[in-house]
């Protein structure tokens, strides 16, 4: 399981989901994602959202856990909260940033219908 992979995947739904570019601010948010060995820097913008490899400037939000939890975050299995109430998932940030990432999280599943096709 790669945490890139996982973000990728989610970054896939996100770009059908053009309706959920609406709760996406004007200024960049910086996200970074760190699981195991791997490091993934995440930039929401108004644009959308866009991956990188390389931490490129300081993170706005920091998230750390293992893979599993990841994908359990990203697929939409798990709301962010209840992973940090359990202590699976490390989040560092301004809470306002937090509740963005958890509507995101949560908004961006896969439907009914796309689940039966996959």
């Amino acid at each position: 399981m790669e945490l890139s992979l996982f973000l990728n995947e989610f970054n896939n739904r996100f770009v059908q989901n053009s309706h959920l570019n609406l709760l996406l601010p004007n200024q960049a948010i910086i996200v970074n994602f760190e699981s195991n060995k791997e490091k993934v820097q995440v930039v929401l913008t108004a644009r959308g959202l866009e991956l990188s490899n390389r931490q490129q400037s300081p993170a706005d939000i920091s998230l750390g856990a293992e893979p599993q939890q990841f994908y359990e975050l990203l697929s939409g299995k798990e709301k962010l909260q209840k992973l940090i109430s359990r202590q699976s998932i490390i989040c560092q940030g301004k809470f306002r940033y937090i509740l963005l990432l958890e509507s995101l999280f949560a908004l961006n599943i896969k439907g009914e219908g796309e689940e039966k096709n996959a």
